[in-house]
C-alpha cells in the first residue's frame, strides 16, 4: 500500500511539473513577443521601408532573420514552441500583425501595429489569426 501511495504522489508531481514547464515556456514566448513589438517600432522609426523589414516574407512568413535581434528571438521562440510551433508575420510599410504559437500547441498570442497585445487565444469563430498586415489582433 505504501508503494502505491508513493507511486500516486510521484505521478501527480510529474504532471504538475510538466504544467509548470509549459507555463514557463509560454511566459518566455510572451516576453519575446513584447521584445519583438519594441523592435518593430524601432524598425518603423529608423528604416525607410516602415514595417516591411519586420517579416522575412511580408505575407505570413517568419520574422526577418537578417535582423540579428529578430533572428535570436525567432530561434528562441522556435526552441520553446517545440515541433509544430508556428509564426505568422505580416507586414507592409504602415502596419504589421504577428501571431506566435504557444508551447503545447493550439493557442496563439498576437501583437499588431495598433499596439494591441492579445491574451492567449485558440483560433475559432471571430477569434482568427492575422491574415494580412492590416489585420488586428482579436
Amino acid at each position: 500500500i505504501v508503494i502505491t501511495i508513493i507511486a500516486i504522489l510521484i505521478s501527480l508531481s510529474i504532471v504538475s511539473f510538466r504544467g509548470a514547464v509549459l507555463r514557463s515556456k509560454n511566459t518566455r514566448i510572451a516576453a519575446n513577443l513584447a521584445q519583438i513589438r519594441k523592435i518593430a517600432e524601432k524598425i518603423f522609426t529608423y528604416e525607410r521601408n516602415g514595417y516591411i523589414d519586420l517579416c522575412a516574407i511580408p505575407n505570413g512568413g517568419n520574422l526577418n532573420s537578417a535582423n540579428d535581434e529578430l533572428d535570436i528571438l525567432q530561434r528562441d521562440i522556435q526552441t520553446l514552441q517545440g515541433s509544430g510551433g508556428r509564426t505568422y508575420c505580416y507586414s507592409n510599410q504602415n502596419s504589421y500583425c504577428l501571431n506566435i504559437g504557444l508551447a503545447g500547441g493550439g493557442q496563439y498570442l498576437c501583437v499588431d501595429s495598433t499596439g494591441r497585445f492579445s491574451p492567449p487565444f485558440t483560433p475559432s469563430g471571430s477569434l482568427q489569426l492575422c491574415a494580412s498586415a492590416t489585420s488586428q489582433c482579436p
